[in-house]
Order: structure tokens, then C-alpha cells, then sequence
């Protein structure tokens, strides 16, 4: 007798223990992936944190041209670092998941520290014993030659820091990863108040308590890292390492020129005073990128491939894109506000010019953001060329820029440069990604939010009380009156308005209105 009755198991089909350890399965790889990913974002917000932690102190005991010298050291330093390292530390996290067995992995690590060691000591060696030449080039005559000395040396030693801490990252030891750039840190930040605020060594404290802070971690790491992974060298895996990371070397010396060229326009056109100030006002404005569109880019870089298999991708990536924006632009927002103020309070007065660069560069590293959310077209149909394209048009843009606007307006006419530019960076990537994989955002919502911000900024800095608590005043309720007007005015969709109800009354209750409102689309 014939049923149309279906089976109770199909066969076609895991069986529900099956299922069940699929699920289970797939729940502990997100959770891992999850746990490591935000122990890592931690420790990166942690350790630039930190790094502001200094700046009361460096505004306080150096002037704005020391810190303008400190500037281009470390930049010059980072740039021929770049070039000499031919891309050995992003080949071993590459490389290391190529190999399955232990002792080829361990080949991979022991051979790229051994070449790094090797050829950063050569070259950094070499250009100690140029350091009078070099300090002539980048900072005029009149510092002096032994601030090159000192950092050149200490960058002798950053293969057996880099390395080894990429070999961390490939064993996903996430903790230990976090915990020794914050003892780095811990050494480096009190080093540098002991030498610059007891001893009185100004620049010299600086290099020497990265020097000191290199030595230890450095050495600690390279013989850890040896001991563990042996003492191997493989000429096959050095010239597969090369060969992939050497064309990454040409990406990232295009946005180290688009990010940091002005200093040098800036030094050549005016003097180290100006390179100072511009330098704080611009540590300010890229906040924006460490603590609000780094960590989102963290997690967007790998879901966005997971969400383009979605039924309702185009959805997803258009409110994803708006909330972030959003979240971006009202940071930019209170930072542009609050930092005359801000500014003010932790720096001596000759610094105080730094805050009328901030909404500038808070603008540019908004529109970094943003292209990092628009590429997704290019990752998705692995285009990727076209991101280059992008890049090379805007380095060619700020280098112009720089040469025209820097000798007018000086470090203003560097931020002017640097928005110009990275706008048309985020502008060619989004055309590029919508010829490739066309969708449709919120453009509308955008451009009201971030033109509201900007004329609210104007009007702040425009009006000055001369009274701390005053301004205050006034830039809070310029702050909560930005929000009530989007609020009011129609911004908000109604079901963000319920969850933007719910979390002011109580914080945990927006995740059960996120979750109902997924439900329901399901």
C-alpha cells in the first residue's frame, strides 16, 4: 500500500544528533572566533589609549616643535621599516596555515625572524653611522644627530618584537598576545614619565624609554620564540614569503603617503612648531578611527562575505552602512565640539591652534570609514585592483593638494588636503563598487545627519563664553539638541525610535527589541 507520508528520518539530511553536533559545532567556531577577535580589538583600544595618556605630559614638557621632531622621527623611521621589511610579517601569518606539520610551520616563523633580525640590523646599523646626514635631510640643521642614533638603533630590534608577536597571533594566543603589548606600554609610559617630567630629558626621555622598552620586550620575545620554534632556515619558504609580501609593500607606502606626507610638506613649507601642532590636532581626529571604526571593521571584514550570501544582503549591508555612519558622525560630532575645551585643560597655550584641525580630520578619517564599508563590492567580486586604483588616484590628489594649499595656509591648508583627498578615495571606491556590485544606501539620511553636525560645529566655534563651565554648558546642550532634532524631525525610523526608548530606560533591553524585530523578519 502506497503512502505519501515522508520518511520520519531523510537520508538526504543529517540525522537530529547529527544536526545537533553541526550546531554545536558551528556555535563553538563563532564563539572562538568571537572571544579571540575581541580580546585582540581590547587590547588594540587599551594600547592606543594609552598612547593619549602621554599627551598631557608631552603638551606639558615639550614644545610644539619638539613634538613636531618626535613626529617626524617616528614616521621616518616607520616609513623605512615598511620598505626594509618587505612585507616578512604579513607572509608569516600567511604562511604559517600553508604547512601542517609543526616543523614546517616552526621553519616558516624561524626563518622569517632570522631574516628580519638579520637585514633590520644591517640596515638600521648602516643608517646609525648616517644619522648626522639623515638629520640634516628630515629635521634642518640645528637638532641633533643622535636622536636618528637612538631610534635608528631601537629599530634595529623591531624584527624580534613584530615577529614574534605574529607568531602569537598564528598560534591565536589572543591573552598573551594583549598582555605583552601592555606590559610594552606599562614599561615604555613610565620610562617616559620618569625621564621627562623628573629628569627633565625632554626628547631624549622619549627615544630613550622606547629604546629601554624594545630591549626587554624585544629580547624576551626573540629568545621565547626561538626556543620554541628552534633555530631553522629555509632559502624555498624566504622566497615564497618575499614574493608575496614584497607587492604589499607598494599598498602600504600608498597610504603611508596619504596619510602622512603633509608633515614633511609641512616641515620643508613652515618649521617644526607647525608639524607639532598639527600633529595633536591630528592624533585627535583620527579617534574617530580607533575607537568607533576600527573595532566595527574588525567584525565587518569577515561577516560581510557571510552576509553576502543572505537573502536580504542588500538590506543588511544598507542598514549596517547607516548605523555605523551615524554612530561615526555623532563621535565626530561631540569630539568637534568638546575639544577646544578638552585641548585647552591637558596642553600648554601654544598648542591650543590644534583644535580648529580636529573637525577637519575627524571629516577625513569619517570618510575613511565609510570606504571601508562601500569596498565591499570590490571584496566581494575580488576586484581588488580597483582599491589600488583608488589609493594611487588619492596619493596623487594629496600630494598636489600639499604642494598648493600647505605653503598658504600651513597646517590648515594640510587637514583641507587630507579631507579632499581621502574624500576622493572613499568617492572613486564607491563608484568602482557599485559598477561591480550595485547597492542601495541611505544617502538621503547621511547627508542630513552629517550636514546638521557640521553647521552645529561652526556654530560652536564661533561662540566662546571664556568660561570653562559655560562652555561646557553650551557644547552639552548643543549635543543633546543634535540628537532631539534628528529625533523629532522625522530621522529616526519608527522601530529605532523603540529601540532607542528601550535603551534609555534600560541598556539591555535594546538587545531583546534587536532580537524581536529579527524574528519577525524571519
Amino acid at each position: 500500500m502506497k503512502t505519501d507520508q515522508k520518511p520520519l528520518i531523510d537520508k538526504s539530511t543529517p540525522t537530529t544528533t547529527e544536526g545537533l553536533k553541526q550546531t554545536i559545532s558551528l556555535k563553538t567556531s563563532y564563539r572562538h572566533i568571537v572571544t579571540h577577535s575581541s580580546i585582540y580589538i581590547f587590547g588594540m583600544l587599551i594600547s592606543k589609549l594609552v598612547g593619549f595618556v602621554m599627551i598631557p605630559i608631552y603638551t606639558r614638557y615639550l614644545t610644539p616643535a619638539d613634538y613636531g621632531v618626535l613626529e617626524l622621527l617616528t614616521m621616518t623611521s616607520d616609513v623605512i621599516a615598511m620598505l626594509v621589511g618587505a612585507g616578512l610579517a604579513h607572509s608569516v601569518l600567511r604562511f604559517y596555515y600553508n604547512y601542517d606539520t609543526k616543523r614546517e610551520k616552526n621553519e616558516v616563523v624561524s626563518t622569517a625572524l632570522i631574516t628580519g633580525l638579520a637585514v633590520f640590523v644591517f640596515v638600521f646599523g648602516f643608517l646609525s653611522l648616517q644619522s648626522g646626514f639623515i638629520s640634516r635631510v628630515v629635521l634642518g640643521n640645528g637638532e641633533p644627530s643622535a636622536y636618528f642614533t637612538i631610534i635608528f638603533i631601537t629599530m634595529m630590534l623591531f624584527a624580534g618584537v613584530e615577529i614574534p608577536l605574529v607568531f602569537l597571533r598564528a598560534k591565536q594566543r589572543s591573552i598573551y598576545f594583549v598582555m605583552v603589548n601592555l606590559v610594552k606600554l606599562v614599561i615604555q609610559l613610565s620610562l617616559n614619565i620618569y625621564f621627562i617630567v623628573v629628569l627633565k630629558m625632554g626628547i631624549f626621555g622619549v627615544l630613550y624609554s622606547s629604546l629601554i622598552a624594545t630591549i626587554i620586550i624585544g629580547g624576551f620575545l626573540t629568545i621565547k620564540t626561538f626556543l620554541e620554534v628552534g633555530i631553522h632556515f629555509s632559502r624555498p619558504k624566504l622566497y615564497e614569503m618575499l614574493l608575496y609580501g614584497y607587492p604589499l609593500i607598494f599598498t602600504s607606502l600608498g597610504a603611508f603617503l596619504l596619510t602622512y606626507s603633509d608633515r614633511y610638506f609641512l616641515k620643508y613649507y613652515t618649521d617644526l612648531s607647525e608639524v607639532g601642532i598639527y600633529s595633536l590636532g591630528y592624533k585627535f581626529g583620527m579617534m574617530v578611527s580607533i575607537l568607533i571604526l576600527a573595532p566595527f571593521q574588525q567584525f565587518w571584514a569577515a561577516e560581510m562575505f557571510a552576509v553576502a550570501k543572505r537573502d536580504d544582503a542588500a538590506k543588511v549591508f544598507r542598514d549596517f552602512f547607516t548605523y555605523t555612519t551615524f554612530i561615526s558622525i555623532l563621535f565626530c560630532f561631540g569630539l568637534s565640539i568638546y575639544i577646544p575645551d578638552a585641548i585647552r585643560i591637558i596642553a600648554s597655550q601654544a598648542y591650543w591652534r590644534a583644535f580648529w584641525l580636529v573637525p577637519l580630520i575627524s571629516l577625513a578619517y569619517l570618510f575613511i570609514g565609510m570606504h571601508g564599508f562601500v569596498n565591499c563590492g570590490m571584496l566581494i567580486t575580488k576586484k581588488t585592483r580597483y582599491l589600488a586604483y583608488s589609493t594611487g588616484y588619492a596619493v596623487a590628489a594629496n600630494i598636489a593638494l600639499n604642494f598648493l594649499l600647505i605653503p598658504r595656509w600651513g597646517g590648515y591648508g594640510a587637514a583641507i588636503s587630507t579631507v579632499i583627498s581621502f574624500g576622493l578615495r572613499f568617492i572613486t571606491v564607491y563608484i568602482y563598487s557599485q559598477r561591480l556590485y550595485p547597492l542601495k544606501y541611505e544617502w538621503k539620511r547621511i547627508t542630513i545627519a552629517l550636514s546638521l553636525a557640521a553647521a552645529m560645529v561652526a556654530l560652536s566655534f564661533n561662540i566662546d563664553f571664556h568660561s570653562l563651565s559655560y562652555n561646557l554648558t553650551f557644547e552639552s546642550v548643543l549635543f543633546i539638541g543634535y540628537i532631539m532634532i534628528l529625533y523629532f524631525g522625522g530621522w529616526f525610523k519608527p522601530e529605532e525610535k523603540m529601540l532607542i526608548r528601550k535603551a534609555a530606560k534600560s541598556p539591555t533591553a535594546v538587545f531583546k527589541s534587536i532580537m524581536e524585530i529579527q524574528r519577525s523578519k524571519s
